[in-house]
């Protein structure tokens, strides 16, 4: 009799699960002066940039906690693909100040849908600027021409790297609509000149001081009105 055996090859595709990557970290706060209410708002801003070979849709979720402190987020999705966002106050912090978390290591965790993670410690907020700008004019809903307009500031004095940052906002029935961010203004320049025409209507603008890590202090907003 004759015995034939007859080799088979079976192919198989294994499809390997891969980490989401953490490639970057910003932890600033930003120090906000307002009218109402009086007391100033501090906010703890937390971004990450996520990446994942499966692609951006396997990331489930992004999430930061500061162990010594107990407080754990979920960072949110936004409109930039693989950038996640988490901005937190004293409510969020359980009461704790933006200035408590200063030098504490917070841990950002990404997780895949597989329920994979990567995490990315040793981000720490480097400082809180306490110093507030303030504004000189336009303000108290003063009429100015629709183009040219300047905008002057107080100089502040601060023992490190700085530049101005200067925002102008359209009010219409309540509703805020940004006109124009202007940023990296040299640290001693005292004014700006809005060029663009701004159509008939009432405005707000606020100067910053933001420091080489982005960490802000914004002055209270100044009003002023364009026929």
């Amino acid at each position: 009799s004759l015995v034939m055996e007859v080799a088979q090859t079976l192919s198989l595709r294994i499809h390997l699960d891969a980490l989401p990557v953490i490639d970057s970290v910003r932890v600033i706060s930003q120090h906000i002066s307002r009218w109402w209410p009086q007391d100033d708002l501090y906010i703890l801003e937390v971004t990450a940039h996520v990446s994942d070979p499966d692609g951006l849709s396997d990331i489930e979720t992004v999430s930061m906690d500061i162990p010594q402190m107990q407080i754990a987020d979920t960072l949110q999705v936004t409109q930039t693909p693989g950038l996640f966002l988490t901005r937190l106050t004293a409510e969020d912090l359980q009461g704790r100040t933006v200035q408590e978390t200063l030098g504490r290591n917070i841990i950002l965790t990404a997780t895949d849908r597989a329920g994979f993670s990567s995490q990315r410690q040793h981000n720490h907020l480097a400082r809180v600027i306490e110093t507030v700008p303030s504004t000189v004019a336009p303000t108290g809903l003063e009429i100015v021409e629709n183009s040219n307009i300047v905008l002057t500031w107080k100089l502040v004095n601060l023992p490190f790297p700085f530049t101005y940052r200067v925002d102008v906002v359209r009010v219409d029935q309540g509703v805020n609509s940004p006109v124009t961010s202007i940023e990296g203004i040299n640290k001693s320049q005292a004014s700006l000149t809005i060029t663009d025409f701004l159509a008939a209507g009432t405005y707000f603008w606020t100067v910053s001081v933001v420091d080489e890590f982005g960490n802000l202090s914004r002055s209270k907003e100044a009003a002023f009105q364009t026929q």
